[in-house]
């Protein structure tokens, strides 16, 4: 599940025109906000509105609120997690 997560979120940081050449490769410590892919709050939208498209996994304000505090493998390890749960039926947060 993870590496399918990989690649939406890559697809995503694509679409919306981000430069990460400057990056290099984007691993999983790669932050996802400041000093690193330095995503701004409405592509932190875009990619958790993604998410929820893809696998139908809902993020409130919290959520994408500390996305940016997250790396790539965190952000990755965290909804891969919450997508579980939510498959067994346990109520996500």
């Amino acid at each position: 599940m993870t590496d399918e997560l990989r690649v939406l979120v890559l697809d995503t940081i694509r679409r919306m025109n981000y430069d990460t050449a400057e990056l290099g490769e984007i691993t999983d410590d790669t932050p996802l906000g400041p000093d690193g892919l330095d995503l701004e709050s409405l592509a932190m939208v875009e990619l958790s509105l993604r998410v929820q498209e893809d696998h139908g996994l809902p993020f409130d304000d919290d959520q994408i609120e500390r996305m940016a505090t997250m790396t790539l493998g965190e952000f990755l390890a965290d909804t891969a997690n919450r997508l579980a749960a939510a498959q067994d039926g346990i109520p996500v947060q």
